[in-house]
């Protein structure tokens, strides 16, 4: 054991050397593929986070230089380059009466050098600077808001970051760092944190906020920003709202209905919160309330296509299906290109068994937005449901083709390769729905169905077997199960297994 951590340490000291020189030189990817490689070994190797921080800030990438430049801080307080770099790297994130505290209290410790002084004078300008600019003039705000509208989202990071070094105290310049971060698919929450903690009474920012945190299971953070900017906005609608939202996610379902219901006093018209508070009192039994709030949406809808999609699809949720279609209906009359709308009033019609129309409807779906995955799925269902296979396929290949990962696109190929007994491609399209979906009993069911077509009942047996560990009372795979028996000769095990399923669904007798 002693030699292997021996040599785990020279590997260290021998990657750092590397990564020191490679930094050195220019090749920045490849020293900081090196440092990472070390922290796989050593996670809080000081050396390592100091260069991976200087790096951050040499990129521009300020928040991942303070988490770096933090953890030699820590460990070592009285060293003066790791003192200076967390101070920046605060200074950076604009954080700056902490990192003017890192410096007094180093200061203080005797670690007074030019260096010292001139980090003070520096975050003393930083400070002034804010108080007095806390927001960038229009015209170079306007250039903030060009870039995001392109979705420029490189120019827009850079230039954000730029603006943030002279308008430290703006929330909306954070805000924008923070979308153009989202935009790179980059880490975000810190800067989301910054934005709202400079702007309490921007409840858009507060939601996105706890959105992040709620995406990082950060549940009990998320609760507490919503409930600040209520506080700092209680007469604000959609700060109610937003709140109803989380606190139902949480199953707070009775505290939810509250906050919603205020929602709607401050702003009847609010549909979004109408159609919530509607689904919610569905699903908790009180159909006849859920009904009369929806009715009560039905009378305030405004005159915004999207908003009526929304009612619309809710209803439809809720199997109010005439009703549905009234409002997808209104939706179009108001702009007859909303795609969304036309896909779910082609749901609607499905459901109603209007077939004619709702083939319709996902035809000039894909019409209005030819890469719109659900549509060509939906359809594929619609024409699978006819019998016209061969059109049905297509369509799913699309689907799959526009967005690999379609779990139900996938599925529903495997299932029409099954009943055509095209046993391999339905084997294969299995295989991906239990790496997309794998504790979805129905996936191992159908795999086991696929490769008992091939023969292979022996790989059939296991994958039924795992159908029925994820649900016990899944009465088909076990009947699949005792078919698979049966192949191999087990008749005891085919007997037991048939047993359960009966158990579960009994066969009616013929009359």
């Amino acid at each position: 054991m002693t030699e292997q951590l021996d040599q785990q340490k020279k590997s260290a000291d021998l990657f750092l050397q590397q990564a020191v020189a490679l930094q050195q030189a220019g090749q920045i990817a490849q020293a900081e593929q090196l440092y990472r490689q070390i922290l796989t070994m050593y996670p809080n190797h000081v050396d390592v986070h100091y260069n991976l921080g200087i790096i951050a800030i040499q990129t521009g990438h300020v928040e991942p230089g303070l988490v770096h430049f933090k953890v030699p801080f820590e460990a070592f307080p009285n060293h003066a380059p790791f003192v200076l770099g967390y101070a920046e790297a605060l200074m950076r994130n604009a954080y700056f009466l902490d990192a003017m505290k890192v410096i007094k209290s180093a200061r203080q410790r005797g670690l007074d050098s030019d260096e010292m002084k001139a980090a003070q004078r520096a975050i003393d300008e930083a400070i002034s600077r804010s108080i007095s600019n806390p927001n960038p003039p229009r015209e170079e705000w306007d250039v903030l808001l060009n870039l995001y509208t392109e979705q420029k989202w490189h120019e827009l990071e850079t230039k954000s970051l730029k603006m943030g070094e002279k308008f430290a105290r703006s929330g909306e310049v954070w805000k924008m760092l923070a979308i153009a971060q989202d935009g790179l698919g980059k880490p975000s929450l810190a800067t989301k944190r910054k934005a709202a903690l400079l702007a309490p009474a921007d409840v858009e920012l507060q939601v996105n906020l706890a959105n992040a945190l709620n995406r990082q299971s950060l549940t009990a953070d998320a609760e507490e920003i919503l409930r600040a900017a209520l506080r700092n906005n209680p007469g604000n609608a959609l700060a109610h709202f937003n709140l109803g939202l989380h606190l139902n996610n949480q199953n707070s379902v009775i505290e939810a209905t509250v906050y919603l219901r205020k929602a709607l006093e401050i702003n009847p018209k609010l549909i979004h919160a109408h159609c919530a508070l509607g689904m919610m009192l569905f699903k908790a039994g009180q159909v006849s309330e859920a009904t009369e709030v929806l009715r009560a949406a039905i009378a305030v809808a405004s005159h915004s296509s999207d908003e009526l999609c929304m009612l619309g699809q809710t209803l439809g949720d809720l199997n109010l299906l005439q009703d549905a279609a009234v409002q997808l209906n209104r939706a179009l009359e108001i702009n007859p290109e909303n795609t969304l709308a036309i896909f779910i009033l082609g749901n609607v019609l499905r459901v109603l068994n209007l077939r004619g129309d709702a083939l319709k409807c996902y035809l000039r779906a894909i019409e209005l937005e030819p890469r719109y995955a659900m549509a060509h799925n939906n359809l594929g269902t619609l024409l699978q449901e006819d019998k016209e296979f061969d059109n049905a396929l297509v369509c799913y290949q699309r689907a799959i083709s526009l967005a690999p990962d379609f779990f139900n696109a996938v599925m529903n190929l495997g299932v029409l390769h099954l009943e055509r007994e095209r046993f391999h491609e339905a084997a294969d399209c299995f295989h991906r729905c239990v790496q997309l979906q794998p504790n979805f009993a129905p996936c191992y069911s159908q795999l086991g169905a696929a490769l008992l077509g091939l023969g292979q009942a022996n790989d059939a047996v296991g994958y039924f077997q795992q159908a029925v560990s994820l649900a016990p009372d899944f009465a088909d795979a076990y009947r699949k199960l005792s078919a698979a028996y049966a192949q191999l000769g087990n008749e005891v095990e085919a007997q037991e297994a048939l047993a359960k399923a009966l158990a579960i669904e009994p066969v009616e007798p013929p009359q």
